[in-house]
């Protein structure tokens, strides 16, 4: 699992005790991995046809129930696929072509439901398109994050970090090429801290190298600063701009104060990066254990 100092509260505190739950089960009663994924999209098309009748509270209900379980069972495949030995790139692409087909399906109803209280076809569509767009860029931003502290929290190369299976589907695909590509547009400009934590490894025994560990975790807070943009947050949205009987809402939200927020992350990001860097250049590397959100 992620390190628990950058996983997100809601993960940590809900999400993550319910799919050891279904993981415990799943290896009990021999239930796969790839099982798992499919029960999570069959929770997305609940979870569709429940907000495409909303704003009816116990329609708008089941939809966020039905989401929050397909959370669950997204979280519980890849445990049960590592405990039992089966993780394959064939299941790692049919788990994320489930993830993304759940919000697709969300997204229609959405659309529909728009479309039935007046909206016309088009607008609705284009709104949808473009905070999908801008949903799965700031999903890439967002998971480049968590997979670059984990990068510098062991001091291995970022193709180290990466999970094989990912780029062992296909490596040459168009999707895979664009969520790659997604992640080094939105990576910010340069800080120089991966300098200065190579030259804090240089030596592989004594304090330089336990500070380096350290400055790699004055970063947590910018990751949990990104975790905003996390797909629990958008299931907490589209209910509640489905109760609010105004589900265009949401994607006004994700194509304006996400995208706005995004920009803003990239640049906190830099400024907060070279503030540690300041540190290490003043021979200051040994910070308390909350530095504070300042620069």
């Amino acid at each position: 699992g992620r390190p628990l100092e950058i996983e997100d509260l809601s993960n940590r505190l809900f999400i993550h005790p319910l799919s050891a739950i279904v993981e415990a089960t799943a290896l009990k009663s021999g239930i796969s991995a790839n099982t798992l994924s499919v029960s999570g999209l069959l929770c997305g098309v609940i979870a569709a046809i429940a907000f495409y009748g909303a704003p009816q509270f116990g329609n708008v209900a089941i939809g966020f129930l039905a989401m929050v379980l397909w959370h669950v069972f997204d979280g519980a495949d890849g445990r049960v696929a590592r405990a039992t030995g089966t993780a394959s790139p064939a299941g790692r692409l049919l788990d994320g072509l489930c993830d993304h087909a759940v919000f697709a399906l969300v997204y229609a109803a959405l659309i529909m439901n728009m479309i039935s209280t007046g909206w016309s076809a088009a607008t609705a569509i284009l709104l949808a398109v473009g905070a999908g767009i801008s949903h799965a860029v700031q999903a890439a931003a967002y998971e480049e994050r968590r997979q670059r502290y984990e990068r510098r929290l062991s001091g291995r190369g970022s193709s180290e970090t990466r999970d094989p299976s990912i780029h062992e589907v296909g490596s040459g695909s168009s999707l895979t090429k664009a969520y790659d590509l997604a992640q080094r547009l939105f990576l910010g400009p340069c800080s120089g801290l991966e300098g200065a934590l190579a030259d804090l490894r240089s030596k592989k025994n004594g304090p330089r190298y336990a500070d380096a560990t350290e400055l790699v975790r004055q970063t947590s807070v910018l990751v949990r600063m990104w975790s905003v943009l996390n797909a629990n947050n958008r299931t907490i949205l589209i209910a509640a701009t489905a109760l609010w009987n105004f589900p265009a809402a949401y994607f006004f939200v994700e194509l304006t104060a996400f995208n706005a927020l995004l920009v803003f992350l990239i640049y906190y990001e830099w400024k907060y990066e070279k503030w540690l860097l300041r540190n290490v250049e003043a021979n200051a590397v040994i910070f308390a254990k909350t530095p504070g959100l300042r620069f």
